[in-house]
């Protein structure tokens, strides 16, 4: 390209490309969210898990916000959801685009700050990027807003929307600078500690694949390598576009192996599916095209015509100026954040005031899953209980309404097991609401009787994960907790 032609070229990111990253991001969303729904009682009300008063005083972190904290009954925790499902789905397809997203994030936030024992990595990740799309005209395409107002989409400005790509970025290369921080990454030995854990992690098949050396240490390189490659790869400019593919392809293959070694969520999904923000604009043409014909103009004849607009005005050069220095110096904050002093030698600490308003935002982040070491242990955890009359029960199983909870693997990811998590490592204070909750679920409201639930122990199993060439570990199990259910 000559010189000319490079000062000719349009600036900004095409509108279409943000646009068709805003649906498929909002319907990502919400499948998240739809794995909340049978679990909203129990999740966010006060009779469930987690009481709020009980979450404020033990549980919550100092700086937060936290919509979900007025609502406690159960029938409004489910009226909260449902609302969240109202924003994000009204993003998605794009009415009142710039209102939906700021709502959306208002509410997804308020909902993972309500009970933090349920929520994961990928969680945290539609968290930060809901948090810079409020900064992103994202609906100027692939919209109700933009089918309605019949203009040309244009391009967006390139920093609100880099951001997003950063952000996906960092989320790789925080890990991989975590990871470089433990010994068995160094030595290529972390991968054998995943596949050896078959009650927390891996899956049953892969257990086998640990005792293969060549496999373990090629495997443990190889993910930190495209880690890293699929990380950069979102701060590449676009001009560079075989390499960004290059690495997004890194990135589909690391996920897609992941997954199918191990149970780690909607984690793989959710990042492969924002991989959309970093293709160039013909590369999803047609599926922009097939969103506009099945999803935004049907939407569009059935939703009312716009009642309000949240529009932005558009600001003056020095206005922008300051607020891109605004948002760069909080993304590099919120990357300082995720890389703590204590794990990482070589990073200061954090200045608290900044500190605090990183969380305070809900930008705070570490993505630290597997590092700086890798799961040291399997283990699982049991409950044994005894009822008014004597007989031995299990309190996860036998309960008059079928399972409560329980750890056990299976082929879908469950919340319940990073619940369990929680209580197998957390603090008395979580084993305590557990415990509470499990009698309450078991006893209902009624008097002591022969049939109650009189008390349980929670154990946990625990099977350290051996070297390399060492023989299995033996299982150790370990009481953390005692319960009485009438006391």
């Amino acid at each position: 390209m000559t010189a000319q032609a490079e000062t000719d070229a349009p600036r900004g990111i095409p509108a279409e490309l943000l646009g068709v990253f805003r649906v498929v991001f909002s319907a990502l969303v919400l499948l998240a969210l739809l794995d909340l729904v049978p679990h909203v009682a129990e999740y966010f009300s006060d009779e469930g898990l987690m009481p709020r008063a009980a979450y404020l005083a033990d549980q919550a972190r100092t700086h937060r916000f936290a919509l979900a904290d007025a609502f406690g009954r159960p029938w409004q925790a489910a009226v909260y959801l449902a609302a969240c499902f109202a924003a994000v789905a009204s993003m998605g397809v794009g009415f009142h685009t710039r209102a939906s997203t700021v709502a959306s994030f208002l509410l997804v936030v308020g909902l993972q700050e309500r009970n933090k024992l349920v929520f994961d990595g990928s969680d945290n990740v539609i968290r930060c990027m809901l948090f810079w799309a409020m900064f992103v005209d994202w609906g100027r395409a692939t919209s109700v807003d933009a089918l309605r107002r019949g203009t040309p989409a244009g391009r967006l400005p390139v920093l609100p929307a880099k951001l997003l790509e950063w952000q996906l970025g960092w989320v790789y290369v925080g890990s991989v600078v975590l990871k470089l921080q433990g010994p068995r990454w160094l030595d290529g030995t972390a991968l054998r500690n995943g596949l050896m854990s078959p009650h927390a992690f891996s899956r049953a098949f892969a257990y086998p694949l640990g005792e293969l050396p060549l496999l373990v240490r090629g495997g443990t390189y190889g993910a930190l390598a495209l880690e890293l490659l699929v990380g950069l790869a979102f701060f590449v400019p676009r001009r560079f576009p075989r390499v960004r593919k290059l690495g997004l392809l890194a990135g589909a293959g690391f996920h897609l192996t992941s997954f199918v070694l191990m149970n780690v969520g909607w984690f793989p999904w959710l990042m492969t599916g924002c991989y959309v923000l970093a293709l160039e604009p013909a590369d999803v043409e047609r599926l922009r095209a097939w969103m506009m014909r099945t999803l935004i103009e049907p939407a569009a004849a059935r939703l009312p015509e716009r009642v309000f607009a949240l529009t932005l005005p558009e600001l003056p050069s020095t206005a922008r100026t300051v607020r891109d220095t605004a948002l760069i110096g909080l993304f590099g904050f919120a990357m300082w954040f995720s890389l703590p002093s204590d794990t990482v030698p070589f990073m200061p600490g954090l200045p608290a005031p900044v500190h605090a308003t990183v969380q305070s935002l809900s930008l705070w982040q570490q993505w630290d899953m597997f590092s700086p070491e890798p799961i040291l242990q399997d283990y699982y955890v049991t409950a044994r209980g005894r009822r008014g009359d004597g007989e031995a029960v299990d309190p996860f199983t036998d309960g008059p309404s079928g399972r409560i909870a329980d750890h056990v693997q299976g082929g879908l990811y469950k919340r319940w097991t990073k619940v369990m998590n929680n209580v197998a490592f957390g603090d008395d204070a979580t084993k305590l609401q557990v415990g509470r909750y499990i009698c309450r679920v078991w006893n209902g409201r009624a008097s002591k009787t022969l049939e109650s639930l009189e008390s349980y122990e929670l154990v946990r199993h625990t099977r350290r994960i051996t070297a390399l060439g060492e023989p299995p570990a033996e299982w150790v199990e370990t009481v953390i907790w005692q319960h009485r259910c009438f006391d």
